[in-house]
């Protein structure tokens, strides 16, 4: 039902995401000017809900809460991605680390995805997740993933999909700020991945780009390690898998410090024709004019990111950018990445 037959609605905000974890359609809220003691059960939590721009739908979701004022009802709703985690990892009665039973299991309990198809590494158990530890279906698909190079995400159809970032700019944006903030809290050159081999010894796989214009030679060397033998054994083929993966998803690069708000006059497709702030997803990307590229080979004026989040709020002539490889840079982010709870219950 249309939710501005309860009232009149205002404040409608929506974002979309692309990263570790649950990803896709992300966060939706808005206020009804409505009796707050009145009973509304088309907004109890779990009521799906559409954000439409005309026939089209632009974002998917569920109602997660409500807060009642004496103006009316807040309410805030969630991108079915991230309902994941209100479901066992089990395969019927029984725990499980694959991340096709994981999913049907789910879904036939009611998580309400379909899924595009599953990739044939989906049938493995995932390396590393305990069986008998009470995992959810976001920890399986999110651990699953994480060595595959992909991402999981459920977009605005309700669609399970198993994503890279896109490699095709997509959209232009002017954006007269000179140069975003950076910063190097996350930058890495080259990757040394511990392992174990297939006779359990740890062995350290190195991969990196030592080429005259790659990362290290225009920010400098910097090797991280990182150990994944809770994995259990791999092949070398496998173990160099896993590496490069993990140094695409690090994104060797500065980090950026900042988000981006671009102007909707200055936000167009490849071919200069305006687009509706609706049309931007996350993993998208997108040319920013007007700013230096601290990494380019040569003088340029236009810095080509990912897009890892977007929100927009329905009447405003902006929308909000956050790039891939933005670093925490603010008091209460760094409280939160600190005292954040790990999100594997395995390991």
């Amino acid at each position: 039902m249309p939710v501005d037959s309860l009232g009149v609605v205002g404040d409608l905000k929506w974002s979309h995401n692309f990263g570790e974890g649950p990803s896709g359609c992300d966060e939706a809220s808005w206020t009804v000017a409505c009796d707050p003691t009145a009973s509304f059960p088309e907004l109890m939590r779990a009521s799906p809900v559409e954000v439409r721009l005309g026939p089209g739908i632009v974002w998917a979701g569920a109602v997660i809460s409500t807060d009642e004022s004496d103006s009316g009802i807040t309410v805030t709703a969630y991108g079915y991605s991230r309902f994941a985690t209100d479901y066992g990892a089990r395969d019927g009665s029984t725990p499980t680390t694959r991340v096709d039973y994981a999913v049907n299991g789910a879904i036939s309990r009611g998580w309400p995805v379909t899924v595009a198809a599953f990739p044939t590494w989906a049938a493995t158990p995932v390396a590393g997740v305990d069986t008998a530890r009470l995992n959810t279906t976001e920890n399986v698909l999110t651990e699953g993933t994480k060595t595959q190079g992909v991402r999981w995400t459920v977009r605005e159809d309700k669609v399970l999909r198993f994503e890279t970032a896109s490699t095709e700019v997509k959209w232009v944006a002017r954006v007269d700020v000179g140069r975003l903030g950076l910063a190097d809290d996350d930058y890495a050159t080259h990757v040394g991945l511990r392992t174990l081999n297939a006779s359990g010894s740890p062995r350290v796989t190195w991969v990196g780009d030592d080429s005259p214009t790659g990362p290290a030679a225009r920010w400098g060397r910097r090797e991280i390690l990182v150990d994944w033998t809770g994995l259990g054994s791999a092949s070398d083929a496998t173990a160099g898998f896993w590496a490069n993966n993990l140094l695409a998803q690090i994104l060797p690069r500065l980090g950026f410090t900042e988000t981006l708000t671009v102007a909707l006059r200055d936000l167009t497709t490849l071919d200069a024709i305006p687009a509706h702030p609706a049309q931007i997803q996350a993993g998208d990307l997108i040319r920013l004019d007007g700013i230096y590229d601290e990494g380019a080979t040569s003088a340029a004026s236009s810095i080509t990111i990912t897009i890892a989040q977007v929100s927009y709020t329905d009447g405003e002539d902006s929308i909000t950018i956050a790039p891939a490889g933005l670093v925490t840079r603010n008091f209460t982010d760094l409280i939160a990445d600190i005292t954040e709870p790990p999100a594997l219950l395995a390991g």
